[in-house]
């Protein structure tokens, strides 16, 4: 939870710092005609790529050799409009699965997450070439989960269903192919708000047979990466 927390002060103090610099120089702000000027701003977006699990059944650490089984895909799609030089309001829905594995434990689940998320532009919403932006947000996880648990012979399976609280956070860049058609790539980070018998992505901790076997003392709330490519449609309105 500590990392988590120092993830977000840095987005915001970068976003905060490039914001400074932006209003203190106003040779930053978008003025060559076109498209490209200050005006209300919509766009539909498709995107996609791979993601990374990590919580309570990967505490390793990052990248360890587990890694490869907390690899999966997503696919996700959103529209967006502009409410001012530097913001972007985007509704969003992503579709992933995930999965994680460790000594006796493995999970794999199917999500979707709609969310609401923010977008902040240090150097105004569209420029000429394209843009940068961070975002922040909130959203709901609705996931699927298949859990397996096996000890000394002893398999344990568990299906479940969970709706979660989610934070996404991350950034991106876009690159202006026309004046209409855009290119990016995106890295972002989702985590959940809660890690319970009846809350999480993976399923642990869990109960079998009315005792509680593990996970009383869940260190790591459950989490995942993305990393994938965006391409976008828009226009003014």
């Amino acid at each position: 939870m500590k990392n988590l927390t120092i993830k977000i002060f840095v987005l915001c103090g970068m976003f905060c710092f490039l914001t400074a610099n932006v209003n203190a120089q106003g040779k930053w702000r978008s003025g060559g005609g076109g498209l490209y000027d200050y005006s209300k701003i919509f766009a539909i977006t498709l995107g996609g790529g791979a993601n990374y699990y990590f919580g309570d059944i990967e505490k390793e650490s990052l990248f360890s050799k587990y890694a490869p089984k907390q690899m999966q895909y997503y696919g996700q799609f959103s529209f967006s409009f502009s409410v001012m030089d530097y913001l972007t309001i985007r509704p969003n829905i992503i579709v992933d699965k995930l999965s994680g594995e460790r000594n006796l434990y493995a999970f794999k689940s199917f999500n979707i997450e709609p969310d609401l998320l923010f977008e902040f532009y240090p150097w105004t919403v569209h420029r000429d070439w394209g843009g940068v932006y961070i975002y922040i947000g909130a959203g709901c996880n609705f996931g699927k989960i298949d859990f397996d648990y096996t000890l000394a012979g002893v398999d344990y399976n568990r299906k479940v269903n969970t709706v979660m609280p989610m934070i996404p956070l991350g950034a991106g860049v876009k690159f202006n192919l026309t004046d209409n058609l855009q290119l990016g790539l995106e890295l972002g980070y989702r985590f959940a708000l809660m890690d319970n018998i009846d809350h999480s992505l993976d399923a642990y901790p869990f109960m079998h047979d009315g005792t509680l076997m593990k996970g009383a003392g869940s260190q790591w709330l459950d989490g995942y990466y993305t990393f994938g490519l965006t391409f976008g449609y828009c226009w003014k309105y």
